[in-house]
């Protein structure tokens, strides 16, 4: 029996959460953590354990990932750090605790043993066959709870590739899921689109990916194989600005892409190559102006501080921005995370 508790949507506070917790009387409770706010995702564990000592207390995400034995022997009321992508990992952790067999050969873990000391288990390979794993239990959420921007319609997410073989120095991303894209198969993905329209009556999705457009012959079959079905959605997606081209993008548009977010960064070419991005100003000049041709909204992403900044390319960087007429520009401070290069 699962529960799923998205406490910031539902709007529970850690109290609320420990009434949860209470009245549902888990096994375990598997949390996922982040950077900048790894103290208080970490210190749950001291509140589940107040609930019911008994309770096993598990994290995932890339920042536990690289600290997995910092976090353990910090937090002495969590029990389990499951590394990398976690679905494989959580399903043995779980048979084995429920089974009472050793946690040695769960891949991909790491624990306290019984004297205290943290073992770290051999890594598990990354899922080889996406298609293998179960659509999303979204039946376990209020979907009502979650709105596109700009639209305000209910939407799904849908992941319908994962990996990212670039090398951009600020990601986390491959120390998540790796470097090789391990692409699910168009029916795949097809059918959780059908899944979505006939169970939830959900008609938007987001195409979630480190990069979608990464394999423009993929992108191309997805595409035809949803106006071939006719299948009437809307959907958003990112991508780089050196994969996408005007055809590409109408075919994009036709198959119902209304919004294309590109993650540009700088407008400064040194400081692309810094970051080992791969791509210049003027790719990214011509991605947006397709994508309008395209009819499809842009939406560009900018990192302000990346190694080579300096306050003149900075603000060159926001005059570009202003200059290639985007729908929406988002600004980030570069912040070297753990499991990136730049950390």
């Amino acid at each position: 029996t699962v529960q799923i508790v998205d406490c910031p949507a539902q709007e529970i506070s850690w109290t609320g959460l420990e009434q949860v917790i209470s009245t549902f009387s888990p096994d375990v409770v598997i949390w996922s953590t982040g950077t900048p706010s790894i103290q208080s995702d970490l210190s749950l564990a001291s509140v589940v354990k107040g609930c019911d000592n008994r309770i096993a207390t598990a994290v995932f995400g890339t920042h536990v990932t690289v600290f997995d034995k910092q976090s353990l022997e910090s937090f002495p009321d969590l029990d389990y750090v499951i590394r990398n992508e976690p679905e494989m990992t959580v399903r043995d952790l779980v048979r084995s605790l429920a089974q009472g067999s050793s946690l040695e050969g769960v891949s991909g873990l790491s624990f306290r043993s019984e004297t205290g000391a943290v073992v770290i288990n051999p890594s598990r390979p990354f899922i080889a066959d996406p298609d293998s794993l179960p659509l999303p239990s979204w039946h376990l959420l209020d979907l009502d709870r979650y709105r596109l921007p700009l639209k305000g319609k209910r939407f799904l997410m849908i992941a319908p590739l994962r990996g990212c073989p670039f090398n951009c120095s600020f990601c986390t991303c491959q120390t998540y899921y790796g470097n090789r894209l391990r692409k699910r198969s168009p029916e795949s993905v097809i059918k959780e689109i059908d899944h979505g329209i006939k169970q939830f009556g959900i008609r938007d999705f987001f195409f979630w990916a480190e990069t979608f457009v990464v394999d423009k012959g993929y992108v191309e079959e997805l595409c035809s194989a949803i106006i071939e079905r006719g299948l009437s959605i809307s959907w958003t997606s990112n991508s780089r600005v050196d994969t996408v081209d005007l055809p590409l993008l109408k075919l994009m548009a036709r198959a119902g892409c209304w919004m294309i977010s590109f993650g540009i960064e700088s407008g400064s070419q040194g400081v692309l190559d810094e970051s080992h991005k791969g791509t210049t100003p003027e790719q990214a000049f011509n991605a947006v102006r397709s994508a309008r041709e395209a009819g499809i909204k842009t939406v560009g992403h900018f990192i302000l501080g990346l190694p080579g900044e300096t306050r003149e390319s900075l603000e060159g960087t926001i005059k570009y921005a202003r200059k290639l007429q985007l729908d929406l520009a988002q600004f980030y401070c570069a912040v070297p995370f753990p499991g990136s290069r730049l950390y």
